[in-house]
């Protein structure tokens, strides 16, 4: 995903200067954040958010959160993604991440630090 491509997204998404993205649904699944929301935290758990793609006639393609998460914890294996899916989520996501992710986090760290915020509690982080 090149700097043009991630910075038209996040026009079409409705980024403004004021640090807010109108569509946040639109933006995570466009930068494939919520597939992989979704693939390492949620569908461990059994649940698994999801959305509602709206298409209108005169060719508007809307997104926005359904109002509750899949449940599956009654499941063994919990909500799991088609193969097909599962390619398309990760390389979304590695575009995403080579273009921008990775580069914001690297900014992260020189500024706090850490790229993930922890308590300093001793904490089994072997599923985190």
């Amino acid at each position: 995903m090149s700097d043009d491509l991630l910075k038209q997204i996040l026009q079409d998404v409705g980024y403004r200067d004021s640090g807010r993205i109108s569509n946040g649904a639109e933006f995570l699944v466009k930068s494939g954040l919520l597939f992989e929301i979704n693939r390492r935290i949620l569908h461990p758990l059994g649940l698994a958010m999801s959305l509602t793609q709206m298409q209108y006639k005169d060719g508007r393609v809307e997104y926005e959160f359904n109002p509750y998460l899949l449940d599956r914890r009654h499941d063994a294996a919990g909500p799991i993604f088609s193969d097909e899916l599962l390619a398309i989520g990760e390389e979304t996501l590695l575009e995403f991440m080579e273009n921008f992710g990775v580069g914001k986090m690297a900014e992260r760290q020189k500024e706090l630090g850490y790229v993930v915020q922890r308590s300093g509690k001793k904490i089994d982080s072997s599923y985190l």
